[in-house]
C-alpha cells in the first residue's frame, strides 16, 4: 500500500505528470491511496474518490465514466454544498 499527502503540490507540469505515472504504475501492483484538493488529478488518477470535509466523510464518487470525468465533478460539487448548507 502507498500512500500519498498532496503529491503534485508545488510541481512544475512534466514532474507533476512523472508523479501521475508513477502512481499509476504502483496502482496496477497495489493499493494507492492519495490525499490531494486537486480534483483534476484525482480524477485522472483514481476510480474511486471518498470527499471528506472538515474531518468528516461526506460519501465516494466513482470516477469511471464515459463523459470525462463530469459526472464525478457534479457529484463531488453536490456533496460539498450539502456539507456547507449542513445539511
Amino acid at each position: 500500500m502507498l500512500l500519498l499527502d498532496e503529491p503534485f503540490e508545488g510541481l512544475d507540469g512534466a514532474s507533476r505528470q512523472r508523479v501521475q505515472q508513477a502512481c499509476r504504475h504502483h496502482a496496477r501492483r497495489g493499493a494507492l491511496v492519495v490525499a490531494s484538493h486537486l480534483l483534476e488529478q484525482l480524477l485522472e488518477l483514481c476510480q474511486r474518490l471518498l470527499v471528506l470535509h472538515q474531518g468528516r466523510c461526506l460519501g465516494d464518487v466513482a470516477t469511471a465514466s464515459a463523459d470525462g470525468g463530469r459526472g464525478a465533478r457534479e457529484q463531488v460539487r453536490h456533496l460539498l454544498a450539502g456539507a456547507e448548507s449542513g445539511s
